[in-house]
């Protein structure tokens, strides 16, 4: 078919296959061209170079940080939606006993005392309603308690896209 001429009516010329064969010798064989391998500094070698901190290897890519930012999201949604807090909360306890250790534990153990910390306050909010004279106090508690959830939240999904421990998941504050 002949792409670059045009007939003047419009369309395209287009010639007909034939249908011999060439002889053996007059095909060509394709071989596949061979590339010199690409070699990878060590990663030592490179943050010694750079004065940084190697990154993350494809292997944390590959979902090994996916848990602990899905979790921290969930979190983060539960301050519009509620119930996803409850989710994640589930969630970390099933992934933390299925968890060989590492850096992931310690986001599963942060994120489970997020929830009960934050089910505390609550309860001591609800309490503050409950008795009408502290109600103002009721709703400087839930305040107080949502912005401690979102620090929270975020912060563990900065270490968790780092894919980096936390390094206190026992505290009470971020």
């Amino acid at each position: 078919m002949s792409w670059d001429e045009r007939r003047p009516g419009g369309k395209l010329e287009i010639d007909p296959p034939s249908r011999s064969r060439p002889a053996s010798q007059a095909r060509e064989t394709v071989r596949p061209v061979e590339r010199p391998a690409r070699t990878r500094p060590a990663e030592s070698d490179d943050a010694a170079v750079s004065g940084q901190r190697p990154r993350p290897g494809p292997e944390a890519a590959q979902g090994g940080n996916g848990r602990p930012m899905a979790l921290s999201i969930l979190y983060l949604t539960s301050l519009v939606f509620g119930l996803t807090g409850l989710v994640a909360f589930i969630l970390a306890l099933v992934w933390k006993s299925e968890s060989q250790g590492g850096w992931q534990a310690s986001h599963y153990e942060y994120q489970i005392r997020t929830f009960l910390l934050w089910l505390g306050v609550m309860v001591v909010g609800i309490a503050c309603f409950l008795t009408i004279v502290l109600i103002f106090a009721g709703f400087l508690v839930w305040f107080v308690a949502f912005i401690w959830v979102a620090v929270r939240a975020i912060v563990s999904l900065i270490r968790a896209v780092n894919s980096e421990a936390m390094p206190n998941p026992r505290s009470w504050l971020v």
